[in-house]
């Protein structure tokens, strides 16, 4: 589910690139922001009311932003429908922009991110922290203190 704020002009792809929606200007919203209700392939049962109800033929996909700048981008808020995953199988992305009480992240700061046990770290995974623009790089991966 994605709250999107008014304004911004924004296009959802599948995973293979492929048009699904527009949101915000040239959405269904037409730019007074609204929430997007994704659902996977296959997905049934009951609606909630209030949502605009998406559909991408793919399990993943890409939201792609412009304009609304920096302070529309910390005004949009994305919630999965299901955090879990097959383990061991494709690429798992969460993003997020606040601590666990809800206030967002400051670079200024330390955090400690806590991982539930029996992650494949034989396989790959990282964590990757990325600052809005300004001086210093943009993206720095971290390494995990322990495994």
């Amino acid at each position: 589910m994605i709250e999107a704020p008014g304004n911004p002009l924004c296009f959802v792809n599948d995973l293979w690139q492929r048009h699904v929606t527009d949101m915000g200007i040239a959405g269904p919203d037409r730019g007074e922001g609204g929430k997007y209700l994704f659902l996977p392939p296959g997905h049934g049962g009951d609606l909630p009311e209030g949502y605009v109800v998406v559909r991408p033929p793919t399990f993943s996909s890409w939201v792609l932003r412009a304009l609304s700048g920096t302070e529309g981008l910390l005004q949009a808020r994305s919630y999965p429908l299901s955090a879990a995953a097959a383990v061991g199988t494709g690429s798992q992305y969460v993003y997020t922009a606040e601590d666990s009480t809800g206030v967002l992240l400051d670079g200024a700061r330390g955090y400690t991110l806590t991982l539930p046990g029996g992650i494949p770290a034989k396989n790959f995974w990282s964590v990757t922290a990325c600052a809005p623009p300004g001086p210093g790089p943009c993206c720095a991966p971290m390494t995990p203190s322990r495994v």
